[in-house]
């Protein structure tokens, strides 16, 4: 496999109804990720993209997030 350029964290934490912080994932399924990879997938950016979900990114008060982080390099063991 070829080593992504961009690697993108989807918040896909969940919180109770009516939490003072919101809900990035309300619908618990990770629709913004599955959607986020299927347009990765369909504008032919796979494997040089990739999407993963992630737990709470602290920006809650925002809106949903999902950081994309350039792959500077990396580190194999």
């Amino acid at each position: 496999m070829a080593a992504f350029t961009h690697h993108i964290f989807v918040c896909c934490n969940q919180r109770s109804p009516g939490h003072s912080r919101g809900c990035c994932d309300p619908d618990g399924g990770g629709s913004l990720r599955s959607a986020l990879k299927a347009q990765v997938k369909q504008r032919g950016l796979k494997p040089a993209v990739r999407a993963n979900s992630a737990g709470c990114l602290d920006q809650c008060e925002h809106g949903r997030h999902w950081p994309s982080i350039p792959r500077a390099s990396s580190t194999a063991a």
